[in-house]
């Protein structure tokens, strides 16, 4: 008869107690590395500064860009208007003349102007597409110069032409051309030929050209880059066969 080895209940209860705190061990770190898979990243918040430390850095702020970019202090500098009984004159505040010496500057900034070419035709200061003067019907002041050159396909209006002065020779030279226009006539009567017609002569040289800042504006294809129109040489024929197309300003 064979015997088998009993085993104690209290031994049996131990084993079953083991295998459970395993199994439990188990699920606890599963459940903690899903915690921390599923748990979001913290961001470090920032540290709002009190209101001591944001006008202090404020006052740093101002302090750099007054000593880089401020006027510097000048010794016996005048605060106040002065005026001396002696030699009857007023000095102004040190502020004052500052601002006029900017003044002055940005205007003589104004005046600057490109070097004009050599062979310029003598024109009038007039708006090139409306043929105005600065500031007509309230279109404001005239731009320029824009330089172009005059060819063939391409002769300024009469309107921009400055008239030449009126003197004896070309009187008399204008005489001469029209009686020889006449006999020509004359002649071509009598013997059947057709007048011989003089050609008409071309202008060669550079024009400036002012304009309206509207009047640029409502031209077609017209542009303005880097502070040159560089299509105006090219259209500049087209807006003068076209005479007042680009001058309907909506208001």
């Amino acid at each position: 008869m064979s015997t088998q080895p009993s085993i104690h209940p209290k031994e049996e209860h131990k084993e079953e107690n083991g295998l459970d705190d395993k199994d439990n061990n188990i699920k606890a770190e599963t459940e903690d590395q899903k915690k921390k898979a599923a748990k979001p990243k913290k961001r470090r918040k920032r540290r709002r500064a009190s209101s001591s430390e944001a006008a202090r850095d404020e006052f740093d702020m101002w302090q750099t860009v007054q000593q880089r970019y401020g006027t510097k202090k000048v010794h016996n500098e005048i605060k106040e208007a002065m005026f001396d009984p002696t030699t009857g004159k007023i000095f102004h505040p040190s502020s004052y003349e500052r601002m006029m010496a900017r003044s002055v500057e940005a205007h003589l900034n104004r005046m600057l102007q490109p070097e004009s070419p050599e062979d310029l035709v003598d024109s009038k200061w007039l708006c090139a597409f409306c043929f105005k003067p600065t500031c007509a019907n309230d279109q404001g002041e005239l731009y320029g110069p824009y330089f172009i050159r005059l060819s063939t396909d391409c002769q300024p209006p009469d309107e921009l032409l400055l008239t030449k002065s009126v003197t004896l020779e070309s009187t008399s030279a204008a005489r001469c051309r029209s009686n020889f226009a006449q006999e020509e006539a004359v002649n071509s009567k009598k013997f059947g030929s057709s007048p011989k017609h003089p050609s008409p002569t071309t202008m060669e040289g550079s024009l400036d050209i002012w304009l309206h800042g509207d009047c640029a504006l409502w031209a077609p294809e017209l542009f303005l880059v880097g502070g040159r129109l560089p299509t105006l040489q090219f259209h500049i024929h087209r807006y003068w066969k076209q005479p007042q197309f680009y001058v309907v300003i909506p208001y």
